[in-house]
């Protein structure tokens, strides 16, 4: 019996009506259906199981339905994570967000206990990425998921996600603007790198911080505090983590210590540094980043008053700039 023969089935047998089905599941309501029909679902779905063990890694989305149907919660919101998780993998972002959506919702209808916690600790993190590529850092919607992300993995032993998520919410009030709301978030997010141990968060995290203070007045702090980061990262850092963090504390890391170096009246050690942040950020096969201190350098250049090095700097980011980067015309 092919998956398409499950549906024909059950419309010879009972209450069923697909189109009816997936305006339920798409709303993520209760079907509401009779016992018989609780059980044709459950028929179904280890039907499928059983004859096409291909659908969980193909069209996962199927069974979770089913599973819906058949008042199997937790199995329906396990399918509906890899659903997701594969329309995220191919960037098919709103409908990776509507498959982890629709699993929270299901997941919401059974008590809490670890199990179930875990799980939806896993799809909250995960609806955090094609929220960011779809909303951006500060979406209110990201906050949300990451807010509940972090009450989850205070509340589990060992979470693998909690400096993840302290992070995202800290990027998140950073990229807005709310300045005390960030330094509040990054203090913790090196609270929470100190206390696991990682050599690689504890560096990220005193970027963090230390980036927040400096240009919030406490230069001398803020400096200490990027050059422990650094210090760490140097040691340990490496390309695959560059990846893992979209962070570089070589290059990004340097870019604001010859920040927080100018804003204590060291122009020349700053350009020193940040020449060296420039160089870092040129070996890196990672655009995001190497523009990205592009751009802090031609800002700092501004500032200085070195106008024709920022202009300088400026041509160069507007020449390398990924091509998913807005550019706009420089003025002549």
């Amino acid at each position: 019996m092919l998956p398409e023969d499950t549906h024909r089935v059950a419309a010879r047998q009972g209450n069923y009506s697909p189109i009816r089905m997936r305006e339920k599941w798409d709303s993520g309501l209760d079907m509401g259906y009779s016992p018989r029909c609780v059980q044709l679902h459950a028929r179904i779905v280890q039907v499928l199981e059983q004859r096409h063990p291909e659908l969980a890694e193909e069209q996962p989305e199927i069974l979770a339905h089913h599973f819906t149907q058949a008042g199997l919660a937790l199995r329906a919101a396990q399918y509906g994570l890899a659903a997701g998780r594969r329309a995220a993998a191919r960037s098919a972002n709103p409908e990776a967000i509507s498959h982890y959506a629709r699993a929270l919702d299901v997941l919401a209808t059974i008590p809490a206990r670890e199990e179930r916690d875990r799980l939806e600790l896993d799809l909250q993190v995960e609806l955090g990425v094609p929220l960011i590529a779809t909303f951006g850092h500060s979406s209110l919607e990201l906050e949300r998921a990451y807010t509940r992300a972090q009450t989850l993995s205070e509340g589990l032993p060992d979470s693998p996600y909690l400096f993840r998520v302290t992070r995202g919410l800290w990027n998140g009030a950073a990229n807005a603007g709310r300045s005390r709301e960030a330094l509040e978030r990054s203090q913790r997010l090196v609270i929470v790198a100190d206390a696991g141990q990682n050599p690689i968060q504890r560096a990220i995290a005193r970027r963090a911080y230390g980036t927040d203070l400096v240009f919030q007045g406490h230069h001398q702090e803020g400096l200490k505090l990027l050059r422990e980061g650094s210090a760490l990262w140097d040691s340990h850092g490496t390309a695959a983590e560059v990846i893992a963090h979209g962070d570089d504390l070589e290059s990004v890391g340097r870019a604001y210590i010859a920040w927080a170096l100018w804003f204590l009246g060291y122009p020349e050690q700053a350009s020193e540094v940040m020449e060296q942040a420039i160089s870092a950020g040129e070996r890196l096969s990672f655009p995001f980043i190497t523009t990205f201190v592009f751009n802090l350098e031609a800002i700092l250049d501004n500032s200085s008053s070195a106008f024709a090095s920022a202009l300088s700097r400026a041509e160069k980011l507007w020449r390398s700039a990924p091509i998913t980067f807005c550019r706009t015309p420089l003025p002549q």
